[in-house]
């Protein structure tokens, strides 16, 4: 694999114990090991979700763990090698995404601390540029691919009442004394279906995908919004040839456009058997806070803060509704403050110990 020799440049160059961290690395290769035995048999997704814990487990420990750029070092390559035969083969690409931006951002943050160290040290900078930087490029040039052939498939659904949701919320069928959830099929156009990544990322969409509104907009409220659904490649077709997007297998919804060009947007008219469920999905926390208070979310890992546009913000009279991502490769701190001057009121809190403190709330994870 071509990233190969930075990780193991990093791992060459880390200080660490190796009383401490031999064990971590007996783990990774015992995992990576498996890995290299399953990635030409494409396993079945009861067992890709057994892999998944398996995977998301040791990257918390070796996060957690006071290894330091050896730890980094075995998480690059437990990323890529998890992105690229595990992840990518079941079509579960939002996931693909993330691990590949994960591991090109931690190398690009040792990348410039090597810079620095060499810098200081008065060395050449050639190992930057023959190494570092095309493994970068090469990794970033992974985004872009998925970037020119995916893009998310925005529905709004429309109810009876009229009124947006304010809230995150899943949309269940109810048939007599069942409820259950609203499917959703996809019918793609053939040149989507001819491209084996492609036709395994519907594959992955109509077995995981349900209706679950994740997404929002300050004024239509939470949306359904599929990510990484696969371009045609052909602009101008007859409409039975393009993409058919079914619910529940009763109503069917053409999308007349969906390639690179140009991407419509579907707006649907809620069944009257669905049911409106508001939900904090598990992938996701919620915190409310009084509304007279002023916050931001502080990454400790790159110690900065992060743009609160990258989080779900819902504003009321009384509350501010607060929508974090969880992730274990990630970690956050939660840091309120009054609006009052000189008056500050500083909350440093975790998400997975979110507490109750100067009347800010942990409600659901």
């Amino acid at each position: 694999m071509k990233i190969l020799f930075v990780i193991l440049f990093l791992i060459a160059t880390a200080t660490f114990s190796q009383e401490n961290c031999i064990g971590l690395i007996a783990e990774a290769d015992s995992y990576v090991g498996r890995i290299e035995k399953l990635k030409i048999l494409q396993p079945e997704k009861s067992f890709y979700n057994l892999q998944r814990q398996e995977y998301y487990s040791l990257s918390k420990k070796l996060m957690l763990s006071e290894c330091t750029e050896l730890a980094d070092s075995l998480r690059m390559r437990l990323m890529m090698y998890y992105a690229e035969f595990i992840a990518k083969p079941q079509g579960d690409l939002e996931t693909y995404q993330n691990q590949i931006t994960q591991c090109r951002n931690l190398m690009m943050q040792h990348r410039d601390n090597l810079i620095e160290r060499l810098i200081e040290q008065n060395l050449s900078l050639d190992v930057i540029n023959t190494e570092w930087q095309p493994d970068i490029d090469f990794l970033s040039s992974k985004l872009d691919e998925l970037e020119r052939n995916y893009r998310p498939l925005t529905i709004f659904i429309e109810r009876s009442s009229g009124e947006p949701f304010s809230e995150m919320t899943t949309i269940l069928t109810s048939n007599d004394a069942e409820v259950s959830p609203v499917k959703v099929h996809f019918r793609a156009p053939e040149d989507v279906l001819e491209n084996d990544l492609k036709r395994r990322r519907l594959l992955y969409l109509s077995s995981q995908y349900e209706l679950v509104l994740k997404s929002y907009d300050h004024q239509k409220g939470f949306y359904f919004d599929i990510p990484l659904v696969p371009l045609s490649n052909k602009v101008r077709v007859r409409p039975e040839k393009t993409y058919a997007v079914t619910f529940d297998q009763k109503v069917r919804y053409r999308l007349l456009n969906f390639h690179s060009a140009k991407q419509d947007s579907l707006t649907i008219t809620a069944l009257s058997n669905w049911i409106f469920r508001s939900i904090v999905p598990n992938n996701y926390c919620k915190v409310q806070i009084p509304s007279n208070l002023n916050f931001y979310v502080y990454d400790l890992q790159q110690q900065a803060k992060i743009d609160n546009d990258l989080f779900t913000i819902v504003n009321d009279s009384e509350m501010t509704n607060i929508y974090l991502p969880v992730n274990p490769d990630l970690r956050y701190e939660l840091r309120i403050q009054s609006r009052k001057q000189r008056n500050y009121l500083f909350l440093l809190t975790t998400i997975s110990i979110l507490m109750t403190f100067w009347g800010a709330y942990y409600v659901s994870s």
